[in-house]
């Protein structure tokens, strides 16, 4: 009877495992084996299988009983309504079966929360906390839910604060774990995640738990943290900030916990690898852009990776390689990305803000401030101001009203400026009370109620309505270039046809009009031209490119021949003669499907003859209309160091010195002639002899400094006692009787850097020479020229822009801004340089290689070069005139060469400046060949002509690059998905919902399935956007890792759904 007692309490887990081994016969080895840890059949303790089949010896109910018996079971264990209606399919037989274990289970249980918490009141031992783990991870959620109501989770929470703050003894690490393991079979809960997630510093506590366990330990609540970091935006921020947080075992030293973790990593322990990697790739893959780089900065990512990529290897660590691997391929795209979209939408914001100030007083400030901005510097927290104050100030000048002078209005804007600076003005209400009937201005917000708010209305009706009318505009601007192309073009010919007559007549041409005064021709005629000057153009053209109408002003008067009709010829010619070459019209047909524009600059047709632009042409390129068509439809100082500290005299005079120089110009003077550190004799026998070793160009610099006045020399002589003057003076006294000291010295300054600056001009004329020569021999540019004229007369075909023989080359820089369809070729750019790779356009691959000067040649500029070849002449003039003075004006000291020297260096230095003259004339002149070559304005300073080639060769070079770390990273992603999915064959299914509820629950092993989600790497499929917002923990994710996936999805979004709501409950009062 004892037996009997003691056996019906024995919990009957094993007997449930082991349901279906129940229904065999009663003989079988494995039902002999086992009947000792069975009890015996009763109306409370489950029986082999009846007659009937049932599992119970009590007899089953009719099928209407079962079904609201089952009914209520699902609904207390918490079972979701997908896996209900799978549930409620099962045989009568089934349903009885978990109806009567339950009851059986429900029955026998004594092991409450409320004993459970009870237990730990009277101490804390690691059997206790072994205990409660056991029963958090079997019971059913109504029991989690009790603990959970009755405060058991803080005092796990407790015990764990506790036991870390006594730390003594090992047993005290396995308290530590087993409140970690705890918490984990909480969390495999939903009710439990929530109230983990809830609870304040939960994520903390789980920190610094890591600080006090080893080894396996130290493996699980590294995953749980991996785990709860994907989960929302919170828990990702609290990951990150607790494994920044220092480190609570003494061994660290104050170094953040994940320094610490990876501190101790031993190479060997793949699995704490594992964890990390995890933790690492958790972190990263929430994060946006600018998070990314917090976390790859604050924990060394890069190092750490390299660290983990060395020792022992297996599946599962190759996946979370690959993972990281791809998520930084995926950022060097996003870079890409923004970079090319930021670029598009500042150039679209400068161009807006020219064209605004084209034709105002305010267009050539703008240069000026753009050049100002350029030496603003970028860096650092003075750079950061610097920029700040910048737009403080354009805001105080746009909110500040009209006064009589300059003067008045930079007051007042100073004067606001730092009252805003100082957090004395209220930027809103400073720009309302004065700007109240000026129309709209800068502030921060708008909106506001009575008065205000009915003016803020009124201006931004006003607002409306002016973008509205200027939209008009913008587009009647369009429509009138289009008519000025064509009229221009029209222009073209007939200019080509009066070239024409006046060659085949006989007669003189009439003279050419008065300046600024033009003689009307005939009526009916159009004047021929001068002898020997350009036609002008014909009555009623435009007028030449370089001279548009004022904005706004009325078309010329007259209306241009027609197409193909020449003028009639002037009086007294024999007639038109043959008609001068005019480029047909090419073919410039709209497309059928709309594309986006190509905004190139576009050269006028007849302009592009006798350019490169006659050399090549479109027609040569073989891409498919439709393909570009497709492809691009229109988508519905350091600082300067401190001064240094003057040095007095170290020598002390044995009397009093006597100075009659002024003491600063004294003092210095004296640290002048401390440099060289010889009597002034010698000095001044320097001078006189060009001695180049002792006179440096430093050192001629310091002597020029230092030259003494008559009246200073006067002052000198008056002192009847020459060696009591101070050191300063007798060198004054010295140097006095050289005469013309000061043309001496800038002549010998002169002479020392001649050389210098004669090899740095030259050096400049070389380097742009051999940048202009690359430009003209490279075939590969013309090829990129022809590929991309054939791209944007395509993507401009049925517009103004259509049409085009030729563009000009800043339109290179645009190819990158102009976005396509297809995130594997992003842009304009990277469409062409696929075309290259893909061997259609192979010479395009080498462009870069063509050109190896002219990095250095954009770099110069030919307007300095010039000025520095002004100032060598200007030094050269200067010496001629010294030389031939009069030879009694010479200092008539024996050893004096300083004329014969500098007649010999005259002589030579004026071959050398002649020589760079011409070479510099020669090259100004193929410069421009060059420009007029490639259909450029012949006024386009040299720095920025080649500076637009190089950019163009860097992007187009760079646009193969990115297309190459593209395939590279597809290719690694393809090997990454095909051992993850390997790995998700050999991995174990997501858990079923264990004792305390069905399988398929979505209530239980949560916390299981998110970390077998992290091993496999579905946990992170979907979440890295490239571009965009980081999907929440089982979106896309789970719909791409199969069935699992979409069940931890349901999982996850149910969680979210359920404490949002509870955060928008009321608080109860």
């Amino acid at each position: 009877m004892k037996k009997d007692k003691k056996s019906a309490k024995k919990p009957s887990s094993k007997k449930d495992k082991k349901g279906k081994d129940d229904k065999k016969a009663p003989s079988s080895s494995s039902s002999a084996s086992n009947s000792a840890a069975r009890p015996r059949p009763s109306a409370s303790t489950p029986a082999q299988a009846s007659p009937s089949g049932t599992g119970s010896g009590i007899a089953m109910p009719p099928t209407n009983v079962i079904n609201q018996q089952f009914e209520a079971l699902l609904t207390q264990l918490g079972i979701g309504e997908a896996q209900k209606e799978g549930m409620r399919g099962m045989t009568n037989k089934d349903k009885w079966l978990l109806i009567t274990q339950n009851t059986r289970t429900e029955k026998q249980d004594d092991e409450t929360p409320q004993r459970c918490l009870e237990s730990l009141k009277s101490g804390i031992t690691v059997k206790k906390m072994e205990g409660v783990r056991v029963l958090l991870a079997g019971r059913p959620v109504a029991w989690i839910q009790e603990f959970l109501n009755l405060n058991g989770l803080q005092k796990i929470f407790d015990i764990l604060a506790a036991t870390q703050k006594n730390f003594k003894s090992e047993e005290d690490t396995e308290v530590i774990n087993e409140c970690a393991r705890c918490l984990k079979a909480l969390m495999n809960s939903q009710p439990g995640l929530e109230a983990v997630i809830n609870a304040e510093s939960s994520l903390r506590s789980l920190g610094q738990a890591l600080d006090f366990v080893t080894g396996r330990m130290k493996v699980g609540i590294v995953e749980v943290l991996s785990a709860l970091c994907l989960l929302s935006p919170d828990t990702h921020a609290q990951t990150i900030e607790v494994m920044k947080e220092p480190s609570l075992n003494p061994a660290a030293k104050g170094n953040a916990r994940f320094g610490d973790l990876i501190h101790k990593l031993d190479n060997d322990n793949v699995d704490l690898k594992v964890g990390v990697m995890q933790l690492i790739n958790a972190m990263l893959s929430s994060a946006d852009e600018s998070q990314q780089a917090d976390i790859r900065k604050s924990f060394s990512t890069d190092q750490v990776v390299d660290k983990l990529r060395k020792g022992q290897m297996k599946a599962t660590l190759e996946v979370q390689l690959d993972v990281y691997d791809q998520i930084s391929a995926d950022e060097v795209l996003t870079e890409t990305a923004t970079e090319s979209g930021d670029k598009g939408e500042l150039n679209d914001i400068f161009q807006s803000l020219i064209a605004q100030c084209k034709g105002t007083p305010a267009q050539d400030t703008l240069t000026s401030i753009s050049q100002h901005l350029m030496l603003v510097r970028k860096e650092g927290r003075v750079g950061k101001m610097a920029w700040q104050t910048i737009d403080k100030f354009i805001q105080m000048a746009a909110a500040t009203p009209e006064t009589k002078d300059d003067v008045e209005f930079g007051t007042l804007v100073c004067r606001d400026l730092i009252a805003l600076l100082d957090g004395h003005l209220d930027m809103e209400a400073h720009a309302e009370g004065k700007h109240a009937t000026d129309g709209p201005v800068l502030v921060a917000g708008g909106g506001g109620g009575g008065a205000d708010g009915a003016k803020v209305a009124k201006l931004n009706e006003t607002v409306g309505s002016l973008e509205n009318e200027l939209e008009q505009l913008k587009n009647k601007l369009v429509r009138t270039e289009e008519k000025l192309l064509e009229a221009e073009g029209r222009a073209a010919t007939a200019l080509a046809a009066a070239a024409g007559g006046a060659a085949g007549g006989s007669a003189p041409a009439p003279p050419p009009p008065g300046p600024g005064e033009p003689a009307p021709p005939p009526p009916g005629e159009p004047a021929p031209p001068p002898p020997g000057a350009p036609a002008p153009p014909p009555p009623g053209a435009p007028p030449p490119p370089g001279a548009p109408p004022p904005p706004g002003a009325p078309p010329p008067p007259g209306a241009p021949p027609p197409p193909g009709g020449g003028p009639p010829p002037p009086p007294g010619m024999a007639g038109p003669g043959p008609m001068a070459p005019a480029r047909p019209k090419k073919k410039n047909e709209k497309p059928a499907v709309a594309t986006k524009q190509f905004n190139w600059a576009k050269i006028n047709d007849a302009k592009t003859l006798d350019t490169v632009w006659e050399k090549i042409g479109d027609e040569n390129v073989k891409i498919p209309s439709s393909e570009v068509a497709d492809l691009f439809a229109s988508a519905p100082k350091k600082e300067a160091a401190p001064e240094e500290k003057e040095k007095e005299d170290a020598t002390s005079p044995r009397k009093k010195n006597v100075s009659v120089l002024e003491p600063r110009r004294c003092q210095n003077a004296s640290i002048m002639l401390a440099r060289f550190k010889m009597p002034h004799s010698e000095i001044r026998k320097a001078i006189e002899t060009c001695d180049e070793k002792i006179l440096t160009p430093d050192n001629l610099v310091a002597l020029k400094q230092f030259i003494p006045t008559d009246e200073e020399v006067a002052a000198i002589n008056e002192v009847e006692d020459k060696d009591s003057l101070n050191l300063a003076d007798k060198y004054f006294l010295e140097m006095s009787k050289i005469p013309g000291l000061g043309p001496r010295l800038e002549a010998l300054h002169f002479k020392s850097t001649f050389s210098g600056k004669a090899a740095g001009i030259a050096e400049s004329i070389d380097v742009v020479s051999s940048g202009c020569a690359e430009i003209k021999a490279s075939k590969s540019f013309e090829r990129l020229l022809e590929v991309v004229l054939k791209v944007g007369n395509i993507l401009n075909a049925g517009s103004f822009r259509g049409g085009a023989y030729g563009f000009k080359l800043e339109s290179l820089l645009k190819m990158g801004e102009l976005r396509t369809n297809n995130k594997d070729m992003p842009t304009l750019l990277h469409y062409i340089a696929a075309k290259a790779e893909g061997g259609e356009f192979p010479e395009l691959l080498k462009i870069a290689a063509g050109f190896p000067n002219i990095g250095n040649a954009c770099r110069e500029s030919l307007s300095q070069v010039a000025s520095d070849l002004s100032s060598l002449e200007k030094g050269l003039a200067q010496i001629d005139t010294l030389i031939k003075k009069p030879e009694s004006e010479d200092s008539g000291v024996r050893g004096d060469v300083f004329l014969d020297q500098m007649r010999t260096f005259h002589d030579k230095a004026s071959k050398t400046y002649t020589s760079l003259q011409n070479r510099l004339q020669a090259l100004d002149q193929s410069y421009k060949d060059i420009l007029k070559f490639y259909g450029e304005d012949t006024s386009t300073p040299a720095e920025s002509f080649l500076g637009t080639v190089h950019r163009a060769v860097q992007m187009f070079d760079k646009a193969v690059e990115d297309n190459r770390k593209r395939r590279e990273a597809a290719e690694k992603a393809k090997e990454a998905e095909a051992r993850r999915e390997k790995l998700k064959q050999n991995a174990p299914k997501p858990a079923a919902a264990g004792p305390g509820g069905a399988p398929g629950a979505p209530d239980r092993n949560v916390m299981d399935n998110l970390i077998g989600q992290l091993h496999t790497g579905d946990a992170f499929v979907g979440r890295r956007n490239v571009g965009g917002p980081r999907p929440p923990m089982g979106g896309p994710a789970g719909a791409q890792g199969g069935q699992g996936g979409q069940q931890m999805a349901n999982e996850a979004l149910a969680i979210f759904s359920k404490m949002k709501a509870k955060r928008a409950e009321p608080p109860a009062n």
